[in-house]
């Protein structure tokens, strides 16, 4: 969507693709509808306009559920990505936000995957799963546990820009960085880059 082009229906204008895409879909969903959707790190802790869909999406779906994607999985990058779950609600009566709770499963922490080397599989969803509790539309026979966390509503929005920047209890004690092979290929990976983008601008001067 490019600057000149907005949409009426939208809770914010001029966001990135990511956002755009999110808020497009929480909208144009019927009541009722349940959705999970692939979103990057950004769209959860980026200001503006992210911070407005964010805050609009609290409020009219019930977004219950956050996981947190290892680092690797795509190939060549060391991007970080989430799967945000929410069902689009009929706005509650009180006027309070749609999301009572959102909880966040941190499969990143403590563990890094490569598309290749160390690919993800179906038995690395198992403990999510069983955590998520597919099925159970109120969630509440979930429990807590060092990768699953919950925070209700009321504390969300009183983060700064409404941001999902959420871990659960592990990684407050692991870091988040990778092995140290897996933090010299992607230091390699951005010099590759970076080298790629200076000889551009030297052939350009040449």
């Amino acid at each position: 969507m490019s600057d000149t082009d907005q949409r009426d229906d939208f809770w914010a204008q001029k966001a990135d693709l990511p956002t755009n895409f999110l808020q497009h879909l929480a909208i144009t969903l019927p009541q009722g509808a349940r959705a999970a959707v692939f979103v990057p790190d950004g769209v959860l802790f980026g200001s503006g306009a992210a911070a407005t869909v964010r805050e609009a999406l609290l409020k009219n779906c019930d977004v219950h559920t956050l996981l947190r994607l290892p680092t690797g999985i795509f190939h060549g990058t060391n991007s970080k990505s989430n799967i945000l779950f929410f069902t689009k609600s009929v706005p509650r009566p009180t006027g309070e936000p749609a999301t009572r709770e959102l909880w966040v499963y941190d499969a990143r922490t403590d563990n890094h995957h490569t598309d290749t080397g160390r690919p993800l599989t179906e038995a690395d969803f198992a403990d999510f799963l069983a955590a998520y509790r597919p099925g159970e539309l109120d969630h509440r026979g979930r429990t807590t546990s060092p990768r699953f966390h919950s925070y209700p509503v009321s504390e969300l929005f009183q983060r700064a820009g409404v941001s999902l920047d959420l871990k659960a209890g592990l990684a407050a004690t692991l870091d988040d960085f990778g092995s140290p092979g897996e933090i010299a290929l992607s230091i390699a990976e951005h010099l590759d880059e970076a080298g790629k983008r200076f000889r551009t601008v030297a052939e350009s001067l040449a």
